[in-house]
């Protein structure tokens, strides 16, 4: 089973919101037993590690050969463990983040 999130990072001084920083949109996935799913979450790590380009680029390389193995990590792990909200959803959840006051809490 795998659940959606939003994870809105604000700037704020005490209780009070200055603006939205970013919000990250996430899929988390759960065993049977209501848990993260340990193997789904291995495997997270390891597409997101495999997505980021290299340090250090081989001088010995053909330069007229693109590698694009991280491209493809990269979609896998968007497809997998992101999500985009639609507009309808995306209002709404910003409506919760700047008047929580009016959604009404589950």
């Amino acid at each position: 089973m795998k659940k959606r999130f939003a994870l809105a990072i604000l700037e704020t001084s005490g209780k009070k919101l200055f603006y939205l920083k970013h919000i990250d949109y996430f899929i988390v996935h759960f065993d049977s037993n209501g848990r993260m799913d340990e193997k789904e979450l291995q495997r997270e790590i390891l597409l997101a590690v495999q997505s980021v380009p290299p340090i250090f680029e081989d001088e010995q390389s053909d330069s007229t050969i693109i590698d694009a193995e991280q491209h493809f990590y990269k979609k896998e792990y968007d497809r997998e463990f992101k999500w985009v909200p639609t507009p309808e959803m995306e209002k709404a959840i910003l409506n919760a983040v700047f008047n929580p006051k009016e959604v009404p809490m589950v």
